[in-house]
C-alpha cells in the first residue's frame, strides 16, 4: 500500500485596475486683453487605475511647447492676467504606476487684441467766447473691433465730466470763456480706454482801464 502526499501550494491574486481615464477639462474661454480668466475646473474626474493621481498643469501659447505650471497640482487652476492667447490641459499620472499618465483635453483661453483708443488733435488757443475748431480722431483699434464714445472735459485737468449727448468720434466744442480740457473714452466689449488730453486756451477779454481827461490831458497838474 502506498502513502500519496498532498500538497498544497499558496495562491497568488493579479489584480488588473480598470483602464486609466484621464478626466477632461473645460470649457474654452474669451477674454480682453489683460484680463483674467474663469477657472478651469475638471468637468468628468480622472478614474480608473489605482484611483489615486497626481496632477500637474501645463500651458502653451503656440500648442506645440507645453510647460508645467509651478505649484499647479490640484484637479482645478485658476490663470492669473493673460495678454496672449493660452492653452491649458493636465498632465495626470497614476500615483500607483508612474508609468501610468496622460494629458486631459485641451483648454484655449482666447485673448482679444489690446484695446488702442487712438489719438485726438490739437492743443488751440481762441479768444473770449468763442468756438474752438473741431476736435478731430484717429481711429482706435484692437477690443473686439466694434467702438463706442464718450467725451468728457476738465476745467483742471483732473476732475472730469462727461459732455451729454457726445458720443461720435469728434467733437465740436460748444462757445468756451475758460480754459478746458477734453479727451475721448473709447469702450470695446468690457474694455476702456482714454485718448490723449487736449487743451483748449481761452484769452480772457481785454480790460479797458477807466480814467479821467483830466489824467489823460493835464498829466503833471
Amino acid at each position: 500500500m502506498f502513502l500519496v502526499e498532498m500538497v498544497t501550494q499558496n495562491t497568488v491574486k493579479i489584480t488588473v485596475h480598470a483602464d486609466f481615464f484621464y478626466g477632461t477639462i473645460g470649457s474654452n474661454q474669451t477674454i480682453f486683453f489683460s484680463g483674467t480668466p474663469y477657472l478651469i475646473s475638471s468637468n468628468v474626474p480622472a478614474s480608473g487605475g489605482s484611483g489615486s493621481y497626481i496632477y500637474q498643469w501645463q500651458k502653451s501659447e503656440n500648442g506645440t511647447d507645453w510647460f508645467n505650471i509651478p505649484g499647479a497640482t490640484l484637479s482645478e487652476y485658476q490663470p492669473g492676467s493673460l495678454a496672449a492667447t493660452t492653452k491649458y490641459r493636465i498632465l495626470v499620472t497614476d500615483a500607483s504606476c508612474s508609468s501610468s499618465s496622460g494629458y486631459t483635453n485641451i483648454v484655449i483661453i482666447t485673448v482679444t487684441n489690446q484695446l488702442v483708443p487712438g489719438s485726438i488733435a490739437v492743443d488751440q488757443t481762441i479768444c473770449f467766447r468763442t468756438n474752438p475748431n473741431a476736435i478731430l480722431s484717429s481711429n482706435p483699434s484692437g477690443g473686439t473691433g466694434q467702438f463706442s464714445f464718450k467725451w468728457m472735459k476738465s476745467l483742471n485737468n483732473t476732475d472730469w465730466t462727461y459732455i451729454e449727448g457726445e458720443v461720435g468720434s469728434f467733437l465740436q466744442p460748444g462757445v468756451l470763456t475758460e480754459d478746458t480740457y477734453f479727451r475721448r473714452e473709447v469702450t470695446s466689449g468690457s474694455n476702456t480706454s482714454f485718448s490723449n488730453t487736449v487743451k483748449i486756451t481761452v484769452y480772457q477779454p481785454l480790460t479797458i482801464p477807466v480814467t479821467d481827461a483830466k489824467s489823460i490831458y493835464c498829466r503833471g497838474f
